[in-house]
């Protein structure tokens, strides 16, 4: 007898990640054009450690304590002061940045609901939310971010939440500009709609001035997620939400019956690590390497990629979206080009509709510069042939 029959209808929904897919297959040869993983070396290693004794001897047996749902209240100050006209109490944190997407499915989506994404989005959110069964309405996105027109269409069609990434989007390195924002926010007025803003990337812009988030321009109706991965390290697992005191109170209570809380460890050694650092610099120090990394790939890119391949140049973040011409399915030529030890991510779980086949997704954060420059010589050679035959 199986008990599998048992599965509810949401198990049905989970789907491994693609991208997970495609880290499965590397090996230590392999040259990292796929995760979205952020350099080692960035991490600040010497003040974790230095905090961790210091953190403990303060506070001793607190510190692996429960502690409240909602977060640690000096780290939520913290939070709130870089983000107005956030405050504290208008500050939940989450364990990552997928568990807050989850977070907010779980309190705004009914099954059959309709939710508006971009096309390009994170796949790790159309996973997130696809198991709360909604319909996704895909809007169409260019070089300036969502288009409004589409994205109009979507809120007359009756989507209830809309999903976007304004700074440097994963996967396609666009950051939406003032007048898209300032559209955005007026459609989502007018339909009277949430929008969740995702920016796990915003403090990753290395050219250009930054722009406003749209929970400073909308602070009524924006729920604001951001994380430490990307700017600390992944692994701590501790990102946040900001939003309305009505907004923020039932996701908290969303996080309370899903795990009570985050590690209360981590957030208390986070709290301690970004107060003892100079902050501004360190994210100075994060942002020029990223901005260097990004500049070999897009030189080399330049010297190696044929003329039907077409990308952007990112301002920030940590991916160059590439475009084949129609026809040409980018799943296929990873098979070859993993045999060549280059691993990318297709583009196709990007998408909430059809598209996408023809897409993928470059990474500059892992591998070196030499690795830039020789995993892009190789995968130019392979696309060569691909479009020559």
């Amino acid at each position: 007898m199986s008990v599998t029959k048992h599965f509810s209808n949401r198990a049905a929904r989970m789907q491994p990640a693609a991208i997970r897919a495609v880290l499965a297959q590397m090996t230590a040869e392999t040259i990292p054009f796929a995760a979205g993983k952020p350099a080692q070396h960035l991490f600040p290693l010497d003040a974790i450690y230095q905090q961790t004794g210091a953190m403990l001897e303060k506070h001793g047996g607190d510190v692996l304590q429960y502690s409240g749902t909602a977060g640690f209240l000096p780290l939520r100050e913290w939070l709130a002061a870089q983000t107005p006209p956030a405050t504290a109490d208008q500050v939940c944190l989450a364990a990552g940045s997928a568990q807050a997407i989850d977070l907010v499915g779980k309190v705004f989506i009914d099954e059959g609901d309709k939710v508006a994404v971009e096309a390009p989005t994170y796949t790790a959110a159309l996973s997130a939310l696809k198991v709360y069964g909604p319909e996704f309405i895909a809007v169409d996105g260019d070089a300036d971010g969502m288009v409004l027109a589409s994205l109009e269409a979507a809120l007359v069609a009756g989507a209830k939440l809309i999903y976007v990434i304004p700074n440097f989007a994963n996967p396609s390195g666009v950051c939406m500009t003032q007048e898209r924002r300032e559209g955005v926010i007026a459609l989502a007025k007018r339909f009277e709609v949430p929008i969740l803003e995702d920016d796990p990337y915003g403090e990753l812009r290395f050219s250009g001035d930054p722009l406003p988030n749209l929970f400073e321009m909308w602070p009524e109706g924006v729920i604001y997620c951001s994380s430490f991965s990307k700017i600390v390290a992944p692994g701590m697992r501790v990102a946040w939400m900001i939003a309305a005191p009505e907004l923020i109170s039932k996701l908290t209570i969303a996080k309370q019956v899903t795990d009570l809380q985050v590690g209360t460890y981590q957030q208390m050694l986070l709290h301690y690590v970004v107060q003892s650092i100079d902050f501004a610099a360190h994210l100075e120090e994060v942002r020029g390497y990223y901005g260097r990394q990004c500049q070999v790939m897009l030189d080399a890119m330049g010297q190696h990629f044929p003329a039907g391949i077409c990308y952007d140049r990112p301002a920030g973040g940590m991916f160059i979206f590439c475009r084949l011409p129609d026809g040409y399915n980018a799943l296929e030529i990873l098979h070859e080009a993993m045999r060549r030890d280059v691993a990318f991510v297709p583009g196709e779980s990007f998408f909430a509709d059809e598209r996408g086949a023809n897409t993928f997704r470059l990474s500059y954060s892992l591998a070196s510069e030499a690795q830039i420059n020789e995993g892009i010589a190789i995968l130019g050679a392979l696309f060569r042939e691909v479009l020559s035959e």
